[in-house]
């Protein structure tokens, strides 16, 4: 059940500021996932649905046992959901009922949490999982090809050496990227079902990815830095500094500039142009999402389970 916080109003930098519009709290144990469903409907990590314009809850959708780590829109409207129980569920949410449910291969022995998702062109979605596999599933079908796997998985035992997978992006060219928690990006040739490219440079976990308009990929990591990558060229063309942990949130905003989430208990505001930042809004927990709204505003989850619904004022 979520209740209402004392919310402030924060101005930190010139020319722009962050207003904190309202605190909702919806799980004790942190909210971990943050998706735009349509322009006045957002899901949080834990499976409520609220009213992007009144705050006001919508629905609950039930059925995972575990906390959720990762939430996707799907082309055809529907929520896919990833937790901690291993499992991948679809929903229909303007109804709140699940809709499908997406079962492992039999040959695949892993029962463990799913760590992100990302939709891919036709009807597929990208799921990646804690033993650092990446499936690639046939969403009308319910069903999974091969395992997309890094270099560290050894056939011969069937053991992983635990380089997680946290972030996936699809990128212009169709290759899809992952962070994993060994500071490497991995470039995967989905069709080809291998490894492509490597970005490496980052002193810390992958956590966090998002395309940028010009075509670069950004990355938010454990060392407390964002990176500008071209993907073509496989070289760092940026960094963003000045966090005193993590970075471990990333998305893009509707005016064009990159709002970052941290571990510091800032939300931040970049110029990705003049690589400066613009504004920024601290707060009392980690904050482990965000999400961009169409009308300009930004919902971001923290670790004390509660979403942060803010403004950015001119």
């Amino acid at each position: 059940m979520s209740a209402e916080m004392n919310c402030p109003v924060v101005v930190l930098t010139s020319g722009q500021k962050l207003t904190l519009l309202r605190i909702m709290l919806y799980d004790e144990e942190g909210v971990q996932e943050v998706a735009k469903l349509r322009a006045q409907l957002v899901a949080t990590g834990e499976h409520w649905l609220w009213d992007a314009k009144t705050g006001a809850e919508s629905a609950c959708l039930e059925g995972h046992s575990r906390s959720i780590a990762a939430l996707c829109l799907l082309p055809d409207g529907r929520l896919a959901s990833a937790s901690h129980d291993g499992t991948i569920r679809l929903w229909d949410a303007e109804i709140g009922i699940e809709s499908a449910h997406l079962e492992n291969r039999s040959d695949i022995p892993f029962a463990d949490p799913v760590t992100a998702l990302h939709p891919l062109p036709g009807g597929r979605l990208a799921s990646a999982f804690w033993d650092e596999t990446i499936l690639i599933w046939n969403v009308k079908k319910g069903a999974a090809g091969a395992p997309l796997l890094s270099y560290s998985y050894t056939a011969t035992t069937r053991q992983w050496h635990l380089d997680l997978v946290t972030p996936l992006c699809l990128l212009p060219d169709g290759r899809l990227a992952a962070g994993y928690q060994d500071n490497v990006i991995r470039l995967w040739d989905v069709k080809a079902s291998a490894e492509s490219a490597w970005l490496e440079g980052h002193a810390g976990g992958i956590r966090a990815l998002c395309l940028l308009p010009d075509g670069r990929l950004a990355s938010g990591s454990y060392d407390h830095t964002i990176r500008f990558w071209d993907v073509k060229t496989r070289a760092e063309r940026a960094r963003l500094e000045g966090y005193a942990d993590g970075v471990c949130a990333l998305c893009l905003m509707a005016n064009g500039q990159l709002a970052s989430g941290s571990y510091d208990h800032t939300i931040r505001l970049w110029d990705i142009g003049a690589r400066r930042e613009i504004t920024r809004l601290e707060v009392d927990a980690p904050v482990y999402c965000l999400a961009a709204l169409p009308d300009g505003r930004l919902a971001a989850g923290d670790q004390l389970g509660r979403v942060h619904w803010l403004e950015i004022v001119e």
